[in-house]
């Protein structure tokens, strides 16, 4: 009888270990899964959110550059925000728009393997990155809206 009782308590314990290990690992997966979409909002909200900020005419336009498309948002003091891509992150530089942007200096904003934005209509951009794609869509320029 009391190897009967030591197996039973051994069985409990060992689906209590399992009931355990199986819970940190969906636990784990929820939290990967949680950030990641954290992660995919982020980009197209920083994005969307720096570009209206600066919903001035003619401030943001896309230049290519050696990095690829870059988003250049200008100040009226000739200093400027440029958003590109390289090895493998979004970066942003804060700098006079004479000079090159460095990626050595700029600021990591996201890791990302895709970068692309366009214009796809009077004021709307389309941004594409890992994350997904975004919207977003300029005011300034339209009537009563300077």
């Amino acid at each position: 009888m009391g190897i009967f009782t030591i197996g039973i308590a051994a069985l409990f314990l060992v689906g209590f270990l399992l009931l355990v290990f199986f819970g940190a690992v969906t636990y784990l997966r929820t939290v990967d899964s949680q950030n990641e979409n954290n992660g995919e909002r982020a980009i197209l909200s920083y994005l969307s959110a720096v570009t209206e900020a600066n919903d001035r005419a003619d401030a943001v336009s896309v230049q290519d550059s050696e990095f690829g498309p870059m988003l250049v948002i200008r100040e009226e003091n000739g200093f400027g925000i440029r958003i590109f891509h390289s090895d493998g992150k979004l970066l942003e530089d804060y700098s006079l728009l004479t000079l090159e942007p460095d990626a050595g200096d700029a600021t990591v904003i996201a890791e990302t393997d895709r970068f692309e934005i366009s214009e796809i209509g009077p004021g709307i951009w389309q941004v594409r990155t890992d994350q997904g794609t975004g919207l977003f869509a300029l005011r300034s320029g339209k009537e009563g809206l300077e």
